[in-house]
């Protein structure tokens, strides 16, 4: 049915079963409609009837359901606990006091520098109306904070998903992904680009085996303008298009990541991977990626077709959201029409520690960088941090950002946007003293054996000479999202020798690798 269609139920009467159970709902009238539309929103049907046996039919706009609401968080839900953090927002479960029900709040600081952003979030949120989107139910302003309220995913990410399958298929792989393009195609179809796709941004409903995945996190989605590109640089590394890379885009970068995220799910590992960012952005923007290895000639031809058609550097050749959905290996396999056969157990070895590795080595650089460096090697970064917290409050805003950027002239290939997400590790809209010295450090001089002895030394807290689990669990215990079972996932998965621990052979191969 068109946006703009409506449905007309003719000769209605009170016999009418349906007509029965709705007779008592309330017709909208003109005046209220005029209020409806200046929401905004496409136009979805809903139709009441009432006791006459007449032709009803009207529209009402999926916006008119979004309450705003100028009320304290909690008069309204009971925070339950943190389950996350994106974009720019830490993520709370809750409980609705009035209804009972389970919601998620994104809980926001209401900064200047972050106002227009998430507007932009709301608003591309209240537009969408898809199965495969998260949907937004409500948000609260209050005089510090935005809160959106939005249905909770209870279920896993798609990586989470798949390394906890014993026999993940292509067949599986094609739902997912078909999944994923319905609902860019819808978003695309909008003018909305989402601009961060990658598996974190990928959740599942719930845990159960035909749970609806969901895309997450709009923000940093933006409304496409006529005959207009994106210059923004956004997005997360292994997943960005090389378009972005050169801040002239459209819709067609969320199709790239989708290659990457589909080259990933059936490979193990990302199609372009390097040392560090500046050799992995170079290989990105050249678009080519090894074809000749076993893992590659492991998937059938059908998907190889698909993966490159959604990584072509032309980006005119690149597939819409709505060619991928039509692909051979999509409409076959979605529906289970060929029969399968797991993916290797390689591949699922390669993903999980690929996941894994990143959560060990954020820790560790954050450990070194603000326990373990000496005074010299921080005064330096201590004063350019004073020298940009221009309002001295211990932390640097986004204007402070902008600021030190024009001021040392470096506006022209720093983005302070991109500096800003990278480096705000908490995603609280700042960049604190301990995430800027986390990022401002020269890791090629500073990684020292030294340094990463001690780091090693402050996880194997009985001197075993090896990390267990609980030691790991202990070491993390100030992230909420990591539990004991992560960290036996963790371990598992960069224990290359199957002992049960990590020794400071495989944290030294952890640590040294750049790409992540």
């Amino acid at each position: 049915m068109g946006c703009c269609q409506t449905l007309k139920i003719v000769g209605i009467t009170n016999k009418d079963p349906l007509a029965s159970s709705l007779r008592h709902k309330i017709s909208i009238h003109d005046k209220s409609r005029e209020s409806l539309d200046s929401l905004g929103g496409p136009e979805e049907v809903y139709t009441t009837y009432d006791k006459r046996p007449t032709s009803l039919s009207f529209r009402v706009r999926k916006a008119s359901f979004i309450k705003k609401r100028a009320a304290a968080l909690i008069d309204e839900f009971e925070i339950i606990e943190r389950i996350g953090s994106g974009g720019y927002g830490t993520v709370y479960k809750v409980q609705d006091k009035a209804t009972g029900l389970l919601r998620a709040v994104k809980s926001i600081d209401r900064s200047k520098m972050i106002t227009e952003h998430i507007l932009t979030e709301i608003e591309n949120l209240i537009h969408v109306d898809h199965p495969n989107i998260v949907r937004i139910l409500e948000f609260i302003e209050e005089p510090q904070t935005y809160y959106i309220i939005t249905e909770l995913c209870t279920g896993s990410n798609l990586i989470e998903r798949i390394t906890n399958s014993e026999d993940f298929t292509e067949n599986q792989a094609a739902k997912y992904m078909q999944q994923i393009f319905s609902g860019l195609s819808h978003c695309h179809k909008l003018g909305i680009v989402h601009r961060d796709i990658k598996p974190e941004n990928l959740l599942f409903e719930y845990p159960g085996e035909n749970s609806l995945l969901k895309i997450i996190d709009f923000g940093h989605s933006s409304k496409m303008v006529e005959n207009q590109k994106f210059t923004e640089l956004l997005g997360t590394p292994y997943f960005v298009a090389p378009e972005v890379l050169d801040k002239n885009y459209d819709e067609k970068c969320d199709l790239w990541s989708c290659g990457v995220v589909l080259f990933i799910i059936l490979i193990g590992y990302p199609p372009f991977n390097a040392r560090n960012i500046k050799d992995l952005f170079r290989r990105i923007r050249r678009g080519k990626f090894k074809i000749n290895t076993e893992e590659w000639r492991s998937i059938s031809t059908e998907a190889q077709d698909l993966i490159l058609n959604l990584l072509k550097l032309n980006v005119s050749e690149r597939f819409t959201a709505e060619q991928a959905m039509n692909h051979k290996w999509i409409q076959q396999r979605a529906c289970g029409a060929i029969k399968d056969r797991p993916l290797h157990i390689s591949c699922l070895a390669r993903l999980k520690s690929f996941h894994a590795n990143v959560k060990l080595k954020q820790a560790t650089l954050a450990f070194i960088a603000t326990h373990l460096s000496a005074c010299e090697e921080t005064q330096q970064l201590e004063e350019v941090f004073r020298n940009i917290d221009k309002d001295g409050d211990g932390k640097i805003s986004k204007e402070e950002l902008e600021a030190g950027i024009a001021k040392v002239k470096l506006g022209s290939i720093l983005d302070a946007r991109e500096v800003m997400e990278r480096c705000d590790i908490d995603q609280n809209g700042y960049i604190d003293f301990s995430e800027f010295i986390t990022a401002a450090t020269d890791w090629e001089r500073s990684l020292s054996i030294t340094k990463l002895e001690r780091a090693f030394k402050a996880y194997d807290v009985d001197s075993s000479g090896t990390i267990s689990a609980k030691e790991l669990q202990n070491f993390l215990s100030a992230d909420p999202s990591i539990n004991f079972q992560e960290c036996q996932n963790i371990l598992k998965e960069v224990d290359t020798n199957g002992d049960g621990v990590i020794d400071f052979a495989e944290f030294i191969a952890i640590m040294r690798n750049k790409a992540f």
